[in-house]
């Protein structure tokens, strides 16, 4: 996994005698807790082990987790027959991004979803069919940065 650069401290607060660390998500929001010891060295590894953990929960997330968990935010806030069709795109979505190699959907690029209309235009599909994919697509990863999974 790359290392991003997260802007990071260690501080003392009067009313703690403990160090507290200050972590920049990569979605831009400050993580602040307690390091729990009151050894500055060792308050700086707790960070660096936080900054890690910080990444490492947004990278882990993958395409299929993401479709089931929209699917099911979705499912009481549509028609039934809504969802069986947005269902049919998600997966067709999630397959072809599966079969293109990207697990993650922090690896989802602009240039996968250009790829897969190109694609889906090849099947023949009509232009009501691809717009329905591309708002299908927008609503998906708009989910994911309202939930921070991904950074916009």
């Amino acid at each position: 996994t790359q290392r991003h650069h997260l802007m990071t401290s260690i501080f003392k607060r009067s009313t703690s005698p403990y160090y507290q660390m200050k972590v920049k998500t990569p979605n831009g929001k400050w993580k602040m807790k307690s390091t729990g010891t009151r050894d500055k060295k060792l308050a700086e590894k707790i960070l660096r082990r936080e900054e890690w953990k910080v990444w490492d929960e947004q990278d882990n997330r993958t395409v299929q987790e993401l479709v089931d968990e929209f699917l099911t935010y979705q499912e009481k806030r549509i028609s039934a027959e809504y969802w069986r069709n947005l269902k049919a795109r998600l997966d067709d979505f999630a397959d072809w991004l599966t079969n293109n190699g990207v697990i993650a959907i922090r690896e989802i690029s602009h240039s996968h979803v250009e790829n897969f209309i190109n694609y889906r235009l090849k099947q023949n599909d009509g232009t009501k069919t691809i717009n329905q994919k591309l708002t299908m697509i927008k609503q998906i990863l708009q989910y994911s940065t309202d939930r921070d999974y991904i950074i916009k």
